[in-house]
C-alpha cells in the first residue's frame, strides 16, 4: 500500500540519489493536486446540492484540469516545471473570470493562493508558510465583511486550507524519510562503485582515483611512490579443489593479512580475481619497500585454516617506482604487472622490480 502511494506521488518515475530535490517536488506537487481534487469535489457536491450550478461548474472545470495535469506529470520528469507555470497561469484566468462574472471571488482567490503556494514551496517552505498565514487572514477578513454569505459558503470557501494543512503535514513527514532513503541509496551506490563486494576493500576505480591524487602530491616532495602488484600463485587450484566458496573465504583472509601489513597512508585494492595492488606512499628509499615486502611475505607464509581445511598460499609481487619508472598511473600498473610476471618466471613466491630487462622478458604479456 505504502509503495503504491509512493509511486503515485512520484508520477511513477524512477529517481537517482542526485535527483532528491526533483523527486520531492513531484511528491509535493502531486500531493497538492490530489488534495485539491478531493476538497474541490466536496465543495462541488455542496454547491450542486444548494443549486449553485455556476459555482459547481467552475469547481468541475478545476477538477478536470487538475486531473489532466496530474496525468501529464507522468509523461516525463522534465514536464514538471512547464506544468507548474501552466497551473499558475490557469489560476490567474479562473480568478479573472470569477471577478468578471461577479461571483464569489473567495473561490478563485483561495484556489489561486493554494496553487501559487506550490511555487513558493519550491523556493522554500518558510516562504510558503508566510503566504499561507497571510492569505488565510485575508479570506477570513473578506468573509466577515460579506454579511450576505451563509456560514456554509464561508466554510466551503475555506476548504482549500484544509488541503494546505494536510500538505504541510505530508511535507514534514515525507521529507526527512525521503531524504534518508535517498542518502542511503547514494551511499550504497557509491560503495558499490568504489569497493569490492567480496573483500570490502577499494576496487580498481578507487585505486585509479587514489593513484592520481598520490601522483599529484608526489610532484611536490622528494619522496617516491611504490606500486606493488600482487598475484596469488596457482590460486585456480584452490578453487578447483575446494570450490569457490572456500576460495572466497581464503581471499578474505589474505586481504585481512595484507591490510595489517600496510601503513595508514598506503592503499590496498583488489585489481581483479586473485590480483591485488598496494600503492605505498610516501617512500623515502628502497629500505621502506623492502620492509613492507618482508612483512607481507611473512604474513602470507603462515598456512590458512578455513572451515577445517589447511591451505598454503604463495604470492608473486611486481614493483614499479615513481617517478623513476614513470608518472602515469596506468603506465606504473603495467610496469608492476610485468615485474610480477617476471617474478613468476623466476619460480614464484618471490618479488621483482621493474626494469628494461623485465620489459624484454615480459614482452609477450598483454598490458592492463
Amino acid at each position: 500500500m505504502a509503495f503504491a502511494i509512493n509511486r503515485i506521488l512520484t508520477s511513477h518515475h524512477d529517481f537517482t540519489p542526485d535527483e532528491y530535490e526533483l523527486k520531492l517536488r513531484f511528491v509535493l506537487f502531486n500531493a497538492l493536486i490530489l488534495f485539491n481534487v478531493t476538497f474541490t469535489g466536496l465543495a462541488m457536491i455542496y454547491r450542486f446540492v444548494t443549486l449553485q450550478f455556476i459555482h459547481a461548474a467552475v469547481d468541475l472545470i478545476y477538477v478536470l484540469l487538475a486531473l489532466t495535469v496530474f496525468l501529464l506529470a507522468r509523461r516525463s520528469k522534465a514536464s514538471l516545471s512547464t506544468l507548474m507555470w501552466f497551473v499558475i497561469f490557469f489560476s490567474f484566468v479562473i480568478v479573472s473570470i470569477l471577478f468578471y462574472r461577479g461571483l464569489n471571488p473567495l473561490i478563485g482567490i483561495s484556489w489561486y493562493v493554494l496553487i501559487l503556494l506550490v511555487s513558493y514551496v519550491f523556493k522554500g517552505h518558510r516562504a510558503s508558510l508566510v503566504i499561507f498565514v497571510l492569505s488565510l487572514a485575508v479570506i477570513f477578513s473578506v468573509s466577515l465583511f460579506q454579511r450576505t454569505l451563509p456560514l456554509a459558503d464561508i466554510l466551503s470557501d475555506l476548504l482549500p486550507y484544509g488541503s494546505i494543512m494536510l500538505f504541510f503535514y505530508l511535507f514534514y513527514r515525507y521529507n526527512e524519510t525521503l531524504k534518508e532513503d535517498m542518502e542511503e541509496q547514494k551511499v550504497r551506490l557509491t560503495r558499490l562503485a568504489h569497493f569490492d563486494s567480496l573483500t570490502e576493500i577499494p576496487n580498481r576505480n578507487a585505486l585509479l582515483t587514489y593513484f592520481r591524487d598520490a601522483l599529484a602530491r608526489l610532484g611536490k616532495s622528494d619522496n617516491m611512490l611504490a606500486v606493488l602488484f600482487i598475484d596469488l600463485d596457482d590460486f585456480k587450484r584452490v578453487n578447483d579443489r575446494y570450490g569457490h566458496a572456500i576460495g572466497d573465504g581464503v581471499l578474505r583472509i589474505i586481504v585481512e593479512r595484507l591490510r595489517r601489513q600496510i601503513r595508514d597512508t598506503d592503499l590496498l585494492a583488489r585489481h581483479g580475481g586473485d590480483e591485488f595492488v598496494i600503492v605505498a606512499h610516501p617512500i623515502k628509499g628502497q629500505q621502506d619497500i623492502e620492509k613492507i615486502i618482508t612483512h607481507i611475505f611473512q604474513a602470507i607464509r603462515k598456512p590458512i585454516v578455513h572451515e577445517e581445511r589447511t591451505i598454503s598460499i604463495t604470492i608473486s609481487i611486481g614493483i614499479s617506482l615513481a617517478p623513476q619508472d614513470g608518472t602515469h598511473s596506468i603506465q606504473l600498473l603495467n610496469q608492476a604487472d610485468q615485474a610480477m610476471y617476471h617474478a613468476k618466471n623466476k619460480g614464484k613466491n618471490t618479488y621483482s622490480y621493474f626494469s628494461e630487462d623485465v620489459t624484454k622478458s615480459s614482452g609477450n604479456h598483454a598490458s592492463l
